[in-house]
Parts: structure tokens; C-alpha cells; sequence
């Protein structure tokens, strides 16, 4: 980008004038007097450049940014206008002071960027048509941009004081708010979206499931699945909202030896791994060799531990029949 900012920078300080912010832009790392419209509609910031002879825009849109880092980076790119020093306030300058000054080889091609005062040589004002003339000159370290690291000598000509105010301006808190807003709501859907493999897999596998036992049901006595948990009797429970359950995991176990009953499942579980989970065990016709059911915990850590056990080839014992049969291992299907 090209953009004289020696003109516009110092005129910008005009009380009524619209370019009433700098902008550090990223292309150079200069300041730049800007105007700044926002469009809440939208949720757009246009940050126009005064330069000459043409205005220079660039539009930031809320829904663009992708981190909380992203936005901070952008608001700290605003501050309020640079004031340029008159010739009468060379004073105010003192070995340490940061100031925003003109930097560049040809008046055409100059650049602002911020500086701190090295050196001081004061020199006695003349007085020209009645107006006073700093002859003073000031060694200034460049912070940033292309004499970042350097010392130039210059004139108060070339020197703005920064405006001490520390308020960010109503605009960029407004949209700052909308990119965190949109950050915030694309964050949420992008992890709500993303299942990891084994959630996904145990979903699928459940659903597809739940349709079976769907038309199994047709045909068999039992009109729905029973959660026999010895403490707290038998509880009905709707497969398709084991497959739909967005806060709990499931997995899907096949080949339960019938008569199995879901208490012995959860003590079974939580003997090997440590983990209490919630069980379930399907409906099944009388030609069915083997029952079906269903593992429910709360968190992807502990599924992912129940199906490794359970996956384990290392773990194969069926139940006795007769009395409460125990348990060495479910078969995962």
C-alpha cells in the first residue's frame, strides 16, 4: 500500500474532522489517520485511510475472526490522534518521551511510526513573520517499521505527542464484541460438529441398532427395553433416545449371553475399570442365540477406556448359567 500519511496524519487533528483514530496497518506497520464506520447490521468495521489524492479502505467483518487473539490484535492496532507539535511546545520533548514521527527519504514517501527521544540539542527559536521557529533538533530510536532499531535526527516538524488517553474508542469495543460473539458461537458448533471417531462410531452403531430393535418389536412380545437394575427395579427406556443423546456416550454390545441382567453389567464394568456406568440390555426374539444392549457413561475419556477393555482380545470368559451369573467378560460386537 502506498499512502502519504505526512499531510494526513498531522491535518487529522482537527476536532471535527472524521478521521479521528489511527490505525497501525499491517502491510507497513505505520500509523495512519483513519475513519472508522461501523455497520452493527452487518457486523462490519470499514476503516478508511485519509490519504491524497484517493481514499484507501479496508472492511473487517465480526464473522472472520478466528481467535479471542485475533480480535485483541485488531483493537490494539487503534488509539486516539497524534497531535502535532507546534514550534513553541518543543519543551514538552525530553530525552525518553515516546512521540509518532515522520519517517521516510523523500517528502513523498514518508511514514509515521512511534519513537522514543535519544537526544536533545536545543537551540535558540528564531522568530519568522512574527512566528516563532524551533530550530531545535531531536535523535529519535525507532520502535517499529522500516528504522526499527535505528537512530535519525530530525526536526519538530517531523514529531506528534501521543494523545495519554488510555479509553478505547465505542466503535472498536462494539465490534470487538461482535468478532468475540461470532468467535464464540463458530467455536461451539465447529466442537458440536466435530465428533471424534469412536463417538461417532458408537453413535452410528447405536442408531443402527435402535432401527432393528424397531422391527424386531413388531414381532416380539416385549414392547420396550427394560433397564433391570436390581436396586431400583425394572425402568423403561426408549432406544432412540440412546441413539440421539447428545451428553452421554454409548457403546453398543453384542453377543450378551441371555439372561444377563443390566446390574450385573454395571458391577462388571465398574469391578474391571473403575468406572460407574449406567447399562442396558435389549429385547431379543426367542430365536435370537445371543442378547443385545448398550453401556452408557458420562465423558469421552471413559468410553474410550470401556471400549478398550472391552475390545481387549485378552478378555474372553462368558457367564455360568444357573444362579446370578458372574461375569468375566462382555463380548463387544
Amino acid at each position: 500500500m502506498h499512502c502519504s500519511t505526512s499531510q494526513a496524519l498531522m491535518e487529522a487533528t482537527d476536532a471535527t474532522s472524521p478521521y479521528d483514530l489511527e490505525y497501525r496497518a499491517s502491510e507497513d506497520d505505520a500509523w495512519y489517520s483513519v475513519c472508522v464506520l461501523l455497520d452493527a447490521g452487518a457486523e462490519m468495521l470499514t476503516v478508511k485511510y485519509m490519504c491524497s489524492p484517493e481514499v484507501y479502505e479496508i472492511v473487517f467483518h465480526a464473522s472472520k475472526f478466528r481467535t479471542e487473539s485475533e480480535v485483541d490484535e485488531l483493537v490494539s492496532r487503534f488509539r486516539p490522534v497524534s497531535h502535532q507539535l507546534q514550534d513553541h511546545e518543543c519543551l514538552k520533548l525530553s530525552v525518553g518521551t515516546t512521540v509518532c514521527a515522520a519517517h521516510g527519504t523523500t517528502d513523498d514517501d514518508l511514514r509515521f511510526y512511534d519513537a522514543v527521544v535519544d537526544a536533545v540539542y536545543r537551540r535558540t527559536h528564531s522568530c519568522v513573520g512574527g512566528e516563532e521557529e524551533c530550530l531545535c533538533s531531536f535523535v529519535l530510536f525507532w520502535k517499529h517499521g522500516r528504522g526499527r532499531g535505528t537512530l535519525t535526527s530530525v526536526s519538530i516538524a517531523s514529531i506528534c505527542f501521543l494523545d495519554t488517553a488510555t479509553h478505547i474508542d465505542p466503535r472498536i469495543i462494539a465490534f470487538a464484541k461482535m468478532a468475540r460473539k461470532s468467535h464464540a458461537s463458530i467455536r461451539n458448533d465447529s466442537e458440536s460438529s466435530q465428533k471424534r471417531p469412536l463417538e461417532s462410531e458408537i453413535r452410528m452403531r447405536l442408531k443402527s441398532q435402535a432401527d432393528e430393535m424397531k422391527d424386531s418389536a413388531k414381532d416380539s412380545s416385549y414392547n420396550q427395553c427394560t433397564n433391570q437394575d436390581e436396586d431400583m427395579g425394572p425402568k423403561p427406556c426408549n432406544t432412540n433416545d440412546l441413539a440421539t443423546s447428545d451428553d452421554h456416550f454409548f457403546i453398543l454390545i453384542n453377543n450378551l449371553e441371555k439372561g444377563l441382567t443390566a446390574s450385573v453389567i454395571k458391577s462388571f464394568i465398574f469391578e474391571k475399570t473403575t468406572i460407574l456406568a449406567e447399562a442396558y440390555v435389549f429385547p431379543s426374539l426367542v430365536s435370537d442365540p445371543f442378547a443385545r444392549g448398550a453401556i452408557m457413561v458420562d465423558s469421552q475419556t471413559k468410553a474410550q477406556t470401556v471400549h478398550e477393555f472391552l475390545d481387549s482380545p485378552k478378555h474372553f470368559v462368558v457367564s455360568s448359567k444357573g444362579s446370578d451369573p458372574g461375569v468375566d467378560h462382555l463380548c463387544w460386537g
